[in-house]
């Protein structure tokens, strides 16, 4: 059995029991430390299958850091208790995944463009929906699976177990028509809800196939569309699927040389591909090439040596000739490889000094409009907003602070767009250009930015504060970050270097919010409003999650009786809800929820009782007045 076949056969029973898994712990909602162990054992068999020597590829340290994220990121599921925190981890573990595969294929993470980045994420996504057909068809042989011990009697038993069936079922029938015990103990035995039954097989079903299908495209794929040549090769299901050749096409020269060729193409890189999408970065060594540098070395040495052999056994006549032959062959892998970094990538669509120039010049002169006509009340107070004509917090603080986020989101890929898009010469003219028209516009940027932060400020004191407003503040921090590394990377000739930066930007950024426990922050700064105006939405305060608990809780004596009672009663109700859940559920924040309203059963329980009571009385004038 070659080592191909063993790390598929590996990789689909890694998929198999991970799909078993998956159904053990994570059909319990809502998820909690059932997603920490899952992935745990999930990266433990990634892995233990990276241990293949010879057709695995090694894990980077790249790729291990990666993997440290994504079990932090796990891990956040059994520490915080936010829908929105859950849905925005989840994100961001497919993306690290995703860039792990990459580190696989490609090499360095940190040194790939963006392009290359939504690449392993599309890459990655493809691999995992339609990567088992191959994993199945092409990777593992199945005429090597040796013939010897229980494998040996496997179709034996499965044809014995074809002929017992319509036997026992015959025979079973007459013994259930013949004693009512023996039939209601079959009925018990054989009882089962077909339909929790087929949601069980689906969802191992559905895990298998995705987890198969990723571990294949991170361990075992090779550059894309070479997998349909291996698949095309194999013909595992009998098609027709060879190319017919013309009548005149030639035959190869010898099989040595086929066979080199289809090594090759074997172990191809997809930088070839890559270069399609990274124009920007031209002159950048594709760091893919050296780690197949080992296996074109070897094939350039066998390829030299039986250059050589041959030499010495052609005719005296010819030597010169073969001689001259082999020196050319072999000095063409290293001009080859000379050439290839040497010369740069060809742009496939480019555009000049003047076209870029425009485009960031009247979009300069547009962003500059708009700062000076809003300056007289970019950063103005609350008073002069009130008394501006025509204005209120409302249009002037929500609808303001939306559409200036936008501005600066559309800005960051038109600027990587212009970037990548113009055309390089050899005086650097148009770099220069380009770093004084972006530094411009990340100026202006920079000051739209802060009038966005600074209404909505003023639209959370008049307003509250709630989730959305939250998250995208802590959003326009990120995307500040990511400006600022623009500058950084981009504008000094480092483009290489942005998207690795952005993405630690994010990470980074996601473990603040889970420090800063949003939703509890959201709710003490409702509290302290209602302080100053009496005015607290507790319906919208208990909808937070059981991260607001506490807080909530410790508040209570503070807020009016209606409020009071209105969130005492959620609270017990909730807690009894989340009695029924068991431990695959787990995590802290509903762990320090439950304790907090433990702690204050008999508080909680006499407010509640007021509220129903409060509600059955409404309920009751709502009856009479309708009579």
């Amino acid at each position: 059995m070659t080592e191909r076949t063993k790390l598929g056969l590996g990789v689909a029973e890694a998929a198999l029991l991970l799909g078993v898994l998956g159904d053990a712990l994570l059909r319990a909602t809502p998820w909690g430390v059932n997603v920490t162990l899952w992935v745990g054992a999930f990266l433990a068999a990634t892995l233990a299958l990276g241990r293949h020597k010879g057709v695995a590829r090694a894990p980077s340290r790249e790729a291990r850091w990666l993997w440290g994220a994504v079990m932090l990121l796990a891990v956040f599921f059994a520490w915080r208790d936010s829908l929105t925190l859950r849905v925005l981890d989840t994100l961001m573990i497919l993306g690290a995944l995703s860039l792990a595969a990459l580190t696989t294929r490609a090499g360095r993470v940190r040194a790939a463009g963006v392009s290359e980045y939504a690449l392993a994420v599309l890459t990655s996504a493809a691999n995992a929906l339609f990567g088992f057909f191959p994993l199945l068809f092409a990777d593992v042989s199945w005429r090597e699976l040796p013939r010897s011990g229980w494998t040996r009697h496997l179709w034996a038993v499965a044809r014995g177990v074809l002929l017992a069936a319509p036997l026992v079922l015959l025979f079973g029938a007459l013994f259930v028509a013949a004693d009512a015990v023996y039939e209601s103990l079959v009925q018990e035995t054989l009882a089962f809800d077909a339909e929790l039954t087929a949601s069980h097989v689906f969802l191992v079903f559905f895990v298998t196939w995705l987890v198969g299908g990723y571990l294949r495209g991170a361990l075992l794929a090779r550059a894309p569309f070479t997998d349909f040549a291996r698949f095309k090769a194999h013909n595992p299901l009998g098609l027709n699927l060879n190319e017919t050749k013309p009548a005149s096409a030639s035959p190869p020269a010898n099989t040595s040389a086929k066979a080199q060729t289809s090594g090759a193409a074997e172990t191809q890189d997809p930088s070839e591909l890559r270069g399609l999408f990274s124009g920007g970065e031209a002159g950048k060594t594709d760091s893919a090439s050296d780690a197949t540098g080992k296996s074109g070395t070897v094939d350039a040495q066998a390829h030299t040596s039986t250059m050589s052999s041959t030499a010495s056994t052609a005719p005296p006549s010819s030597s010169t000739a073969t001689s001259s032959s082999s020196q050319t062959s072999t000095s063409s892998p290293a001009s080859t490889s000379a050439t290839k970094s040497e010369t740069p990538r060809k742009q496939l669509v480019s555009l000049g000094l003047v076209e870029v120039g425009i485009v960031l010049g009247l979009l300069d002169v547009l962003f500059l409009s708009f700062v000076v006509v809003q300056l007289r009340y970019f950063f103005g107070d609350s008073a002069h907003v009130v008394n501006s004509a025509g204005l209120t917090f409302s249009d002037y603080a929500r609808r303001g602070f939306f559409e200036l986020v936008w501005v600066a989101l559309l800005a960051l890929p038109v600027l990587l767009a212009a970037h990548w898009l113009l055309r390089k010469d050899e005086a650097g003219l148009g770099e220069r250009v380009f770093r004084m028209l972006a530094g411009a516009m990340l100026g202006l940027l920079f000051v739209i930015m802060a009038s966005a932060l600074w209404r909505m400020r003023l639209y959370q004191v008049a307003y509250g504060q709630t989730e959305l407003r939250f998250y995208t503040t802590a959003f326009m921090f990120w995307l500040g970050a990511v400006f600022v590394w623009f500058a950084a990377t981009v504008l000094r000739g480092r483009r290489e270097r942005f998207a690795w930066g952005a993405a630690v930007a994010g990470f980074l950024t996601l473990v603040a919010l889970h420090v800063a426990n949003p939703t509890e922050q959201i709710v003490r700064a409702n509290l302290a409003r209602a302080q100053m105006t009496g005015r607290f939405d507790a319906a919208y305060a208990v909808s937070l999650g059981d991260d607001a608990v506490p807080a909530l809780v410790a508040a209570l004596p503070s807020l009016n009786p209606r409020d009071r009672n209105y969130v005492a009663h959620r609270l017990v109700q909730h807690e009894r809800t989340h009695a029924a859940h068991d431990w695959r559920s787990w995590n802290l924040g509903r762990a320090r929820a439950g304790r907090v309203v433990r702690v204050n059963g008999n508080v909680l329980s006499d407010w509640a009782r007021e509220w129903e009571v409060e509600m059955r009385g409404a309920a009751t004038l709502n009856n009479v007045r309708g009579h």
